[in-house]
């Protein structure tokens, strides 16, 4: 990626040609008159984890910047009762809590452990279950027969921005919309389950695998949100066809994401904690990690890193910002019985986004020890705030970083000390530029070239 905060649109990576579909010639399609932004879990969902801040930035730039774009783009939410209805801006989130803190109450808690210990949950999910299918099999034949909502056809592109995994997503209805002549295509985040599937629940895995499946039939072409992901796509469909599935050639692209939190309140203060940890004057300090806890993320490795510069001697502060995430009991456990905890290590499972905003731009640096990732965010957010990045050797974070971080194995704690006490002693890192220097693109001019891109991709399906 190069450092400018736009480039040029690289020829799609493995892409060939394009499989037969319906809704007629290239000539009774059109040329693309208005590209539709499918944006229905975002729409929903009161969340403000990854995917839904990239939707939501997404779909409110293409509102914002409706005079510039050469086609016109807009939000589609799917209404099931109405069909596809548009929508001009996704709100911000009520709740900033990450999803995983708020979902479940004490009570549900309890009354599902007791139809547990009584061998009726699965029952009586089964039967909810017939219900909703039930259910939605009645509102697609009234849809059907009295529509009322969106109907994109020749000429138009539904791209899919949004997760395709959300139970209710409306796969029968984009279909039908591919049938009529629009060009179908999908932003593609990440193949963790598919690619590292022991860092996700094997219900979720197989719920992935099946949307893999369907969306591979139905998008003509997709968008990934960086060129590594481009990357494991194309090496995932190689290993699929080995497999004996079917090949299906279509345009693959990619495109930057933007680097604005959003939800920041103008004007909101802090909590005194971080204030007291984070002093608004001065030199910066302290070591900033981002992201729900689950093995993933690799707390584990950071947090051994810091008890390596603990032993000698070191008061840098490792800052933990994030919800409680899958699997991660071992991690949550070391956290609360940590001997360093309120001394040397703090844990903020719930920061808003102005708070997190402020870590940003007082700590010394972003530690970001993951194991897989898409894109990882906190990466640019924190080097467009002036925060050095310590991140673990990935292609994708390399590609994202560039000569903006230090980066370390994903086993290596002492490779990491060694950065933080260079840090610590020096300011900074060989070889490393200083993050002031460091450009990225808004959600404007992310959300111009996603728009760009899509425009390529769908005129190369004509």
């Amino acid at each position: 990626m190069e450092s400018s905060s736009r480039r040029s649109i690289p020829e799609a990576p493995g892409s060939g040609s394009v499989a037969s579909r319906p809704g007629g010639t290239s000539a009774e399609r059109g040329e693309i008159s208005r590209i539709w932004l499918e944006c229905s879990s975002t729409h929903r969902r009161d969340m403000n984890t990854g995917i839904q801040r990239v939707v939501r930035n997404i779909v409110n730039a293409a509102t914002e910047t409706t005079g510039t774009n050469r086609v016109p783009a807009q939000g589609l939410w799917f209404d099931d009762r109405l069909g596809y209805q548009s929508v001009q801006r996704l709100p911000l989130p009520r709740s900033q809590l990450p999803w995983e803190e708020s979902r479940i109450t004490g009570w549900q808690l309890r009354a599902r452990n007791f139809l547990q210990s009584l061998r009726l949950l699965d029952a009586i999910r089964m039967v909810r279950k017939l219900g909703k299918r039930g259910q939605k099999t009645s509102r697609t034949l009234l849809r059907r027969w009295f529509p009322r909502g969106v109907l994109p056809g020749p000429g138009e592109v539904i791209l899919v921005v949004d997760c395709t995994w959300d139970p209710d997503f409306a796969w029968h209805d984009l279909r039908r919309a591919r049938q009529r002549g629009a060009l179908i295509g999908a932003v593609v985040y990440d193949l963790i389950p598919l690619e590292r599937p022991e860092f996700v629940d094997e219900g979720l895995r197989i719920k992935f695998l099946e949307c893999w499946k369907t969306l591979r039939a139905t998008a003509d072409f997709m968008v990934c949100i960086s060129r590594s992901v481009a990357d494991d796509v194309a090496r995932c469909e190689a290993a699929l066809v080995k497999k004996g599935w079917p090949r299906i050639d279509r345009p693959v692209g990619w495109f930057t994401l933007g680097s604005e939190l959003d939800a920041v309140e103008v004007g909101a203060s802090c909590r005194p904690e971080l204030t007291t940890l984070l002093p608004p004057e001065g030199p910066r300090e302290g070591l900033l990690m981002v992201g729900s806890i689950s093995p993933r993320k690799n707390h584990d490795l950071a947090l051994h890193a810091c008890e390596l510069c603990w032993q000698r001697g070191s008061q840098q502060k490792l800052i933990v910002a994030g919800g409680i995430g899958w699997e991660c009991a071992s991690q949550i456990q070391r956290l609360r019985e940590h001997p360093e905890l309120g001394r040397r290590l703090f844990w903020f499972p719930d920061l808003a986004d102005h708070e997190l905003d402020y870590c940003y731009r007082r700590c010394q640096a972003l530690v970001t020890p993951s194991l897989a990732e898409g894109f990882n965010l906190p990466i640019v957010e924190a080097l467009s705030r002036g925060a050095t990045v310590l991140a673990s050797d990935l292609p994708v974070h390399r590609e994202v970083g560039r000569q903006f971080a230090g980066y370390f194995p994903t086993d290596n704690p002492a490779a990491l000390a060694s950065l933080i006490d260079q840090l610590a002693a020096t300011n900074l890192l060989p070889g490393v530029t200083n993050p002031a220097e460091f450009r990225w693109p808004n959600w404007k001019e992310s959300c111009r070239e996603l728009l760009a891109e899509t425009e390529r991709l769908a005129g190369a399906c004509r």
